[in-house]
């Protein structure tokens, strides 16, 4: 979703969602540029009720190097951002705060969970401990949907 969600694309988007089912938990996950607590304002008055913020140090490496180097901050700036905003707004404990984006060791799980989010995602680590190997993006991609092929069929993991 664009933008800051207060507007109309974002909005129409989390009250499609509701509509389709109303009990579903929505989850926006945003980039963490320098103004990420307004987007998480404005994902909560959109009717979010989850928000994961995605540092520049995550991913397998498939996104162009202009993006991956520019385009956000780390995660452990915009975690205690955001939970300061939420907390100041009177809202922290209605958002669940999730973190992703270099969170790669049991010490960035603890450091994130000690800068104020409620859970974390390591996603590159667990595709590199499933046998990913970081190479071009359709290598990537191709060699993990192998694994998880592998996996579900409990066969032996492809070489």
């Amino acid at each position: 979703m664009r933008g800051s969600l207060g507007g109309s694309p974002g909005k129409k988007h989390v009250d499609w969602m509701k509509e389709i089912n109303p009990i579903a938990l929505v989850a926006v996950k945003v980039s963490t540029p320098s103004e990420v607590d307004m987007v998480v304002v404005g994902s909560y008055y959109a009717g979010a009720h989850i928000i994961h913020l995605d540092g520049s140090y995550g991913g397998t490496g498939a996104a162009p190097d202009i993006a991956k180097k520019n385009i956000a901050m780390p995660i452990e700036y915009a975690i205690p951002k955001v939970h300061s905003f939420l907390k100041d707004e009177g809202i922290c404990d209605e958002m669940t705060l999730i973190a992703s984006g270099g969170i790669r060791t049991v010490w960035d799980v603890a450091k994130s969970i000690a800068l104020g989010a409620d859970g974390v995602v390591i996603g590159t680590a667990e595709l590199v401990a499933l046998g990913c190997v970081r190479r071009t993006p359709g290598q990537v991609y191709r060699k993990v949907r192998a694994v998880k092929l592998a996996v579900l069929a409990k066969e032996s993991v492809p070489e």
